[in-house]
């Protein structure tokens, strides 16, 4: 989309950027005291960082979106802040009117950010000076603005479905013990009456491709509670992965007809 473009400004011209400072040690904690502290690349996760610590004595900050860059052992290692945290002297945030562009602008910049993990004493750095002299090919606005409003929709996206699966981890995180412990008892839940959307429309753990006649009528399927897997009454020529035992291959349970 850019292609061709020289090297024409800084990359302080495209987002202003924060050099992280690590506050006090025994301001730290884990049980969520303050405010979401990430020190450097080792709370990175594939997008977003985890979350670890927290620290009540904020020094520098970044804010929801912002490109967080790895500036120490390795140099470039890039993530998004999920919500506003704290950064620690690992990191810098790059903030951006465009936070779409800057995020895919830094991957691009990737190559000339490793020219700098051969420098150092013990491991590769860069200071905030470098970085924000660091040069960049930067595109006219408009093509700046049409990018953003092609790519912010997917990040925005991606974005959702992370926070779907952090609310669904935080569930599972919360009834696992009760479940485990007999708190909450599910044993007379009925399985075959629940929506299951992981499962075919149909409404049994079988290939679609099987439901056809003559070969498939309901009255042959017999159905695991347990596993919530089906058995096909003389499969051997239908569907050899199951056989006509009474049983449950994978757990041996003890299955139901239901038709």
């Amino acid at each position: 989309m850019f292609g061709g473009l020289n090297f024409n400004a800084t990359l302080s011209d495209v987002a202003e950027i924060t050099m992280g400072q690590s506050p006090a040690g025994s301001s730290y904690n884990e049980e969520g005291t303050g405010i979401i502290f990430y020190q450097g690349r080792g709370e990175f996760g594939w997008r977003f960082p985890k979350r670890r610590l927290y620290t009540t004595e904020p020094k520098r900050l970044a804010c929801e979106g912002d490109v967080l860059m790895s500036v120490r052992a390795p140099v470039g290692d890039l993530n998004v802040a999920f919500e506003n945290c704290c950064i620690g002297r690992g990191l810098a945030a790059i903030h951006s009117e465009t936070p779409s562009f800057a995020l895919y602008l830094m991957r691009f910049l990737k190559p000339q950010l490793e020219a700098y993990n051969g420098e150092g004493t013990v491991f590769g750095s860069i200071n905030g000076k470098a970085l924000k002299s660091l040069e960049v090919a930067l595109p006219s606005h408009n093509e700046v603005m049409q990018f953003e409003s092609f790519a912010a929709p997917i990040d925005a996206l991606i974005r959702s479905n992370e926070n779907e699966t952090r609310k669904l981890n935080n569930l599972r995180n919360y009834l696992l013990p009760k479940l485990m412990s007999g708190e909450i008892d599910v044993s007379k839940v009925d399985l075959t009456q629940l929506t299951n959307n992981h499962l075919p429309a149909r409404g049994h753990n079988v290939p679609n491709c099987y439901w056809k006649e003559p070969l498939w009528k309901p009255s042959l399927i017999v159905f695991c509670r347990r596993c919530r897997t089906c058995l096909i009454r003389h499969s051997s020529n239908i569907w050899p992965k199951y056989s006509e035992s009474r049983c449950c291959q994978l757990r041996k349970h003890q299955r139901r007809r239901i038709c």
